[in-house]
């Protein structure tokens, strides 16, 4: 039997994942937090197995270290 034609709709299509936040700039402090991404060591290496949501969270977690770091610089 054949299937039904099924209508390009955005909402079932799922987005290409985040891409990486690496800056190539990578130099690891001592709790291993690299500080040109500011991503754990876990996070770097386990990145491409993550998901979409997973690297959304980590992405978040970065720019709160960011931001942290630029405040205990000064």
């Amino acid at each position: 039997m054949p299937r039904p034609f099924l209508q390009r709709n955005p909402m079932n299509f799922s987005q290409e994942p985040p891409a990486s936040p690496c800056v190539r700039c990578c130099c690891l402090d001592r709790n291993n937090l690299c500080l040109g991404c500011f991503r754990t060591l876990d996070e770097i290496t386990g990145w491409t197995q993550m998901t979409a949501a997973a690297r959304l969270a980590v992405l978040a977690q970065t720019e709160k270290r960011r931001l942290q770091h630029g405040r205990s610089e000064q």
